[in-house]
């Protein structure tokens, strides 16, 4: 239980050093409000799913649980560590720096290319699909459905954007390009926020 407790305030730091650096609590409860999407699912299917001591008669085991909650910490820890890089360095710096180093853009420019792309539509489908479960009379049986669907859209949905990608392939980099060619230099701020978000993401392979 000790590297839990140790992930655990690492992913309070970070979220800490989220705050600092956006000055709002907007887009931290946003992205608890999207996770909460991925936690109820697992701590479901743990609790249920899982053999071992169960909780005062009732179909849910202790062992169980404490699988879905070490899963989620984890969980939590990578999505605010990524979202502190991105925030913080933001696309275009990122760029800036891929620009520089032709070996590491052929690995990791598609990558960020298909993920601009899913910031935007995978947040509206899962609005649409929250919506649509809001609407329903009994919606908390019906939530395993719409998770499951959700989880298929935004396969469907990858799998799109990136055969979009591959094929508008040289029009997105001259794009990127375009823009990366304004790009203002870094400023020592935004510099040691950087420093500091990555070495939280560095933190989570120690």
């Amino acid at each position: 239980m000790a590297d839990d407790r140790v992930l655990f305030i690492f992913t309070l730091l970070t979220i800490g050093l989220l705050y600092l650096q956006s000055k709002s609590l907007v887009i931290i409860t946003r992205s608890f409000r999207l996770l909460v999407w991925l936690f109820v699912p697992i701590v479901l299917l743990h609790a249920f799913l899982t053999p071992g001591t169960y909780i005062m008669g009732l179909p849910v085991s202790i062992e169980g649980l404490k699988q879905s909650f070490v899963l989620s910490l984890n969980l939590a820890c990578m999505f605010f560590t990524a979202l502190l890089v991105m925030q913080v360095l933001e696309m275009k710096y990122l760029l800036q720096a891929l620009q520089r180093t032709p070996t590491l853009s052929q690995i990791l420019l598609p990558s960020l290319l298909l993920i601009r792309r899913l910031r935007i539509t995978i947040p509206l489908l899962l609005n649409q699909q929250r919506m649509y479960w809001q609407r329903l009379e009994h919606k908390w049986l019906a939530l395993p459905d719409v998770l499951f669907e959700s989880i298929l859209s935004i396969l469907k949905s990858s799998r799109f954007e990136a055969q979009l990608l591959w094929e508008h392939w040289d029009g997105e980099v001259e794009k990127l390009l375009v823009t990366n060619g304004t790009v203002p230099k870094l400023t020592i701020s935004d510099a040691g926020f950087g420093a500091l978000a990555m070495l939280a993401l560095l933190g989570l392979w120690l």
